[in-house]
């Protein structure tokens, strides 16, 4: 039982994450090249379709955004936590369906088997990931977003770890 109400749990945070493929201007465009990641990029000024989702350190502490933008070449997807927080580690996957996260037998994501991981030395407090927008105009994408936060007391030194998820809602 408690292993289905995570599953729904984790079904339901990727499902926040859920972005729907549409065109800033062109209608007809095909892409061949493969998914290859293009990291710590500057996000240009033609994007569109800006969505943002919480990030979720520990379960229920609001420690950022995740913001997830397009054009007809990339898919921008930028972190930002705030306050005392920075992020030492970051993973990001992108599937056409919720099975396509990498998760273990419960169904609860494995982030360590993500398309991407980016550690951070020392802890940043922003980070933009760009991946080749290979998706059809109208096809829904999952993105999961799951950082190693850190909160920083004064003096810059480590005080509190957790795990964090991006989402429209806390949840474990």
């Amino acid at each position: 039982m408690k292993a289905k109400i995570l599953q729904l749990r984790w079904l339901t945070i990727l499902l926040a994450l859920t972005v729907t493929m549409s065109s800033c201007e062109k209608e007809d465009v095909t892409v061949t090249e493969s998914l290859t990641l293009k990291s710590s990029v500057i996000i240009p000024d033609d994007v569109c379709g800006a969505e943002s989702f919480t990030i979720w350190a520990g379960q229920s502490i609001d420690v950022g955004m995740v913001t997830i933008q397009k054009n007809d070449e990339n898919i921008f997807i930028s972190i930002e936590t705030s306050g005392n927080w920075k992020f030492q580690l970051s993973h990001v996957h992108i599937a056409t369906t919720p099975e396509g996260i990498p998760s273990n037998k419960q169904g609860i994501p494995v982030p360590g088997k993500f398309m991407e991981q980016t550690p951070h030395t020392p802890p940043v407090s922003t980070f933009n990931y760009a991946f080749p927008n290979i998706y059809d105009i109208g096809q829904t994408i999952y993105i999961a977003v799951h950082l190693e936060a850190v909160k920083l007391d004064g003096m810059g030194e480590i005080v509190q770890e957790e795990t964090a998820w991006a989402g429209n809602e806390p949840g474990n």
